[in-house]
C-alpha cells in the first residue's frame, strides 16, 4: 500500500476557503462590465473600419481640404448644436 501525504494540501485548503468567503460582483455590475466590454469591441472595430478606409484615400490638396472642412464643421456643429451648411461661400446654420 502505497500512501503518499499531498504536500500542498493545506494551501489548497488555504484557497479554497478564500474562494469561499471572497466578495461577489452584484448582478449590475457584472452586466455594466459586459456593457463596456461590447462597447470597447465596436469601438476598435469601428477604428479598425476606419484605418482601412484611411488606407484606401489618396492624399491630395482637394482631399485634405474636404477632410479639414469636414471637421471644422462637425466640430462647430457640435459647439452650436445645429447642423452647419455651405451658404454665401461660408458655414452657416443649415436654416440659412
Amino acid at each position: 500500500m502505497n500512501t503518499q501525504v499531498d504536500p500542498l494540501a493545506v494551501y489548497r485548503h488555504q484557497v479554497e476557503e478564500a474562494k469561499s468567503t471572497k466578495p461577489k460582483m452584484s448582478d449590475a455590475a457584472v452586466a455594466r462590465l459586459r456593457e463596456i466590454s461590447e462597447q470597447e469591441k465596436l469601438a476598435a472595430a469601428k477604428a479598425e473600419e476606419f484605418k482601412s478606409m484611411l488606407r484606401s484615400v489618396m492624399v491630395t490638396p482637394a482631399n485634405l481640404r474636404k477632410l479639414s472642412n469636414a471637421v471644422i464643421r462637425k466640430r462647430l456643429s457640435a459647439r452650436l448644436g445645429a447642423e452647419l451648411t455651405n451658404c454665401n461661400g461660408g458655414l452657416m446654420p443649415a436654416t440659412c
